[in-house]
């Protein structure tokens, strides 16, 4: 009866850890950064002991050094939170080997103003932080801007995607932009009820064989303490790294 006990104690703390280890594969991510200071220590404790994933970091133009002889392929996605703004071609064109690998990319708040003047960029990322004004049908809009400390209602437009499943409405404290961008053929996930902002704070689009999240919270420690915020960040690198469309 002992050692009954004993193998069966034994069998228990075996799938106690197999549950809590799951399969044992860890996806890798590269968080790329660079162009305005941020406060790193607390943006990366969205990415600290962050269940199944491990990841590494690169800042812009660092990037792009070397970029032939970087193993890329080894991660499984890419987090961008850079404002790397001014690009030459060889630069746009060593982006784009990272384009290509075809893995997920998840871009956070001010990434949307890199690459400002490169058009492909707007094609990959879903939209643009103009710096001029800027026509779209005919009408005229802009400059793009923005204004810090604001306290709006993050709207989830669709409950059902694997990116907001569950999430109900939420505030946050955190900087807006106005007069952006938007394509046409992203898909809306998050708007807001801020009547100055963007209408839409977060989308998805595909660009080619590569997904894309776009979310557009995320300036300081006061979205990156935001239980929802990161909710939101850990469900887009899960939905990034699974095959489901």
């Amino acid at each position: 009866m002992r050692q009954f006990l004993k193998y069966f104690f034994f069998l228990t703390i075996v799938s106690i850890h197999i549950c809590i280890a799951g399969d044992g594969n860890v996806k890798n991510i590269l968080i790329v950064t660079g162009g305005k200071k941020i406060d790193t220590i607390e943006f990366y404790t969205l990415f600290e002991k962050l269940p199944g994933y491990d990841y590494d970091t690169l800042s812009k133009p660092g990037l792009f050094l070397n970029n032939e002889n970087y193993d890329f392929n080894k991660y499984d996605l890419f987090v961008f939170y850079d404002s790397y703004e001014e690009t030459t071609q060889p630069e746009n064109e060593a982006f784009m080997k990272i384009v290509s690998l075809g893995k997920g990319m998840l871009f956070l708040h001010h990434s949307i103003i890199s690459h400002r003047d490169w058009q492909e960029y707007q094609e990959i990322i879903g939209g643009r932080y103009h710096y001029k004004s800027w026509m779209s049908n005919g009408t005229k809009y802009g400059p793009s801007t923005y204004k810090h400390d604001q306290e709006y209602t993050v709207e989830i437009i669709d409950e059902t995607h694997p990116v907001t499943i569950g999430m109900d409405d939420f505030i946050i404290h955190d900087e807006i932009y106005i007069n952006i961008e938007i394509n046409d053929d992203v898909i809306p996930i998050l708007s807001t009820d801020n009547c100055e902002s963007a209408r839409y704070v977060g989308w998805i689009n595909f660009y080619k064989d590569t997904k894309v999240v776009y979310l557009q919270p995320g300036h300081d420690r006061n979205a990156f303490r935001n239980c929802n915020y990161r909710k939101l960040i850990r469900n887009a690198l899960d939905w990034l790294t699974e095959d489901r469309y």
